[in-house]
């Protein structure tokens, strides 16, 4: 009986799977490629206790409304490094829009190095720091991780590791979820 629920789930989430990658426009070859996970279930990442750089609280009131691409990493990791021009790139190119928006979580930092790194490395994009670390421990164990947050707060997908943000690939799926508002 345990083997036929067990089957019943794997078949809903690979056909739920296989509906959102339809819906974001990308193959299943591409879906496995970039190691997206979509999120069937309703939930939030809880950003009470994150920290400004200038180490004022952050209000996360300002993301609703918009679909938010919400990056985890840190200064000290080589992977994240390389991936923040590209993330630059991507802020550059819809910052005006209003409906997504682009928040960076440093893990694992003080408020002073995140600081400190955004201004030699010229960044521009909204960061934060998660001077807890809370977030590390549930939502990025690994880092880099990337969300794609809907309008309503709700987790649409998780990438891990590392990616260019300015790729078709990555402009497409970005592309396809702000033309699908519904999912």
């Amino acid at each position: 009986m345990n083997r036929k629920y067990i089957m019943f789930f794997c078949i809903l989430f690979y056909t739920a799977s296989f509906v959102y990658s339809q819906d974001l426009g990308l193959s299943e070859e591409e879906m496995a490629a970039f190691n997206i996970t979509v999120y069937i279930e309703k939930e939030q990442i809880p950003l009470d206790g994150l920290v400004t750089l200038d180490g004022q609280p952050y209000d996360s009131s300002v993301l609703r409304g918009n679909y938010v691409f919400l990056n985890m990493g840190a200064t000290w990791c080589p992977y994240c490094n390389s991936e923040k021009p590209s993330i630059e790139r991507l802020y550059s190119r819809y910052f005006t829009n209003v409906r997504f928006t682009v928040l960076v979580i440093y893990v694992n930092e003080r408020v002073e190095t995140a600081r400190n790194y955004m201004q030699e490395g010229n960044y521009h994009f909204p960061a934060t720091v998660d001077t807890t670390n809370r977030l590390r421990e549930e939502y990025a164990p690994r880092i880099p991780a990337t969300y794609l947050i809907d309008p309503e707060g709700y987790i649409i997908a998780r990438i891990n590791g590392y990616r260019e943000w300015d790729s078709e690939t990555a402009l497409r799926l970005i592309g396809r979820v702000l033309e699908n508002p519904a999912r």
